[in-house]
């Protein structure tokens, strides 16, 4: 491709300019060899940079998002959601924002609420059921702990669930009960794991 055929390929450009750009026929370009060899090291520094850039979004996939660190927002107060109504805490909400488009799961731990209480027993265990029907998967995790009074550590049991963005901003609630979703941690901190392959589908009453 001659440097006339090259200008007009980009189009849009004044024919008068691509005609003063253009050397005569037979005049050959001293320099043109090493603008060749330099645009050819150009190119692949850049398909490179890109490789390196395609590598770093690759690795965010498939990523289980168990805890998401934000400027002190953890500890804020939130309202007991009512009826149907379903709340993110703030650090759910920006992990949510952090990873939209891209292939992650979100791991969180939820409080199910009824007039404003905690739903628990035989009730809060239908209701994990109902969840699990509906192809959530959800886990009990049984190593949970934190620390009580005097520094004594305690393990306390939750279920918890490995959500999709698409299943957070369509969760099918129950319209009888308000739902709260956080990221739990052990007492030091640390974030919870659970084995992908374990989800529960039968929940006894004693889970909850």
């Amino acid at each position: 491709m001659t440097n006339k055929e090259f200008y007009r390929e980009l189009g849009n450009i004044d024919p008068k300019m691509i005609e003063a750009a253009a050397p005569a026929e037979g005049v050959q370009c001293k320099k043109r060899n090493g603008w060749k060899k330099w645009t050819s090291i150009a190119a692949c520094f850049s398909l490179v940079l890109a490789a390196v850039i395609c590598i770093f979004i690759a690795g965010q996939d498939g990523k289980i998002i168990s805890k998401f660190k934000t400027n002190g927002m953890e500890d804020a107060l939130y309202p007991v959601p009512l009826a149907g109504e379903t709340v993110f805490f703030y650090e759910v909400e920006a992990a949510r924002r952090a990873y939209v488009g891209k292939d992650v799961e979100f791991l969180v731990a939820f409080h199910v609420y009824r007039e404003g209480d905690l739903l628990s027993g035989e009730a809060l265990a239908a209701e994990y059921q109902r969840l699990a029907d509906l192809g959530y998967k959800l886990y009990y995790v049984e190593n949970h702990w934190t620390y009580r009074a005097g520094g004594t550590k305690e393990y306390i049991p939750i279920v918890v669930g490995l959500f999709t963005e698409e299943q957070l901003a369509n969760f099918k609630a129950n319209n009888a009960y308000g739902y709260s979703f956080y990221f739990a941690s052990n007492g030091d901190g640390s974030a919870i794991t659970v084995n992908r392959k374990k989800a529960i589908t039968q929940f006894p009453s004693n889970v909850a």
